[in-house]
């Protein structure tokens, strides 16, 4: 059976299955995780600026990555209908659906953007630079895997410390220390995520080697949590969940989405609860 006619059975024909593609194949993960992770930043280490400003800067953060994020895959979809079958076909039957939330992101993360600092807006321009390019950039695992992680590492931190009126260029001790942990979170997630995609001959011949630098990456992010302060400490159920994922990994789309992805998205939600706490 070719990898393009692959299916992930458990999750087809019901109600559920249905239910979990949506969750999977739309942006909304990565915007949820997004806004997530830079209001988590924010509470840690932008302690100056106002509530209503930290969640400026969580629905900026996530409307960009949904933009981001949903506009790629609208602009791949021939690329990625052998790399991610389902997903190709679930935003081909909803491709208006798809784009009409694309036009909402851009509303949102542009009001957003007229509000923030004039430094939100250079670090912006940047990602969105970056997110114009990924459509080539993507091609390369190796390179794929540092620029993406260091983007989402640039916006969970830059964003809250900038955003916020930070003092000075260079972020804190503690937005150091977040992005010291998220870094690893991101890198060993997108790891993960060319295994899935198994774009070339060597990442398919490498799958538990793979995996296990993966989980590795991200043990590294859980050591890094522990050592800082038990604000900072919070952050370690990020790369806490991502572990645990990893170890049971598939190479299957929804398994990569729903589980991988929604991992980093329930450890950051228990690192809010117990910030919050």
């Amino acid at each position: 059976m070719s990898r393009s006619a692959r299916p992930d059975s458990e999750y087809e024909g019901s109600l559920v299955a249905r239910f979990g593609e949506a969750i999977a194949f739309s942006p909304l993960i990565p915007c949820a995780l997004a806004a997530g992770l830079t209001w988590v930043g924010g509470e840690v280490i932008a302690t100056n600026a106002s509530a209503a400003t930290r969640l400026e800067l969580a629905v900026l953060a996530g409307a960009g990555s949904g933009l981001v994020y949903g506009l790629d895959r609208l602009r791949d979809l021939d690329r990625d209908r052998e790399t991610s079958p389902r997903r190709t076909a679930f935003i081909q039957r909803h491709h208006r659906a798809f784009a009409l939330t694309m036009g909402v992101a851009a509303l949102v993360g542009g009001v957003c953007l007229l509000r923030a600092q004039p430094a939100v807006w250079l670090l912006c321009a940047i990602m969105g630079g970056l997110g114009l390019l990924h459509r080539r950039l993507k091609q390369i695992a190796a390179i794929k895997t540092l620029y993406v992680s260091s983007a989402w590492t640039a916006v969970c931190v830059g964003l809250p410390w900038w955003g916020s009126g930070g003092a000075g260029l260079l972020p804190s001790e503690d937005a150091f220390h977040v992005a010291a942990i998220l870094f690893p979170c991101f890198a060993s997630n997108l790891i993960a995520s060319n295994l899935r995609d198994a774009e070339s001959s060597w990442l398919r011949q490498q799958p538990r080697s793979l995996i296990a630098i993966a989980t590795g990456i991200a043990a590294m992010g859980f050591g890094v949590a522990m050592l800082g302060s038990e604000t900072v400490r919070a952050l370690a159920w990020v790369p806490a969940a991502l572990v645990i994922a990893l170890i049971g990994f598939r190479p299957s789309e929804c398994y990569g989405h729903l589980i991988v992805d929604g991992s980093l998205l329930l450890g950051t939600l228990a690192a809010a609860i117990q910030i919050a706490a």
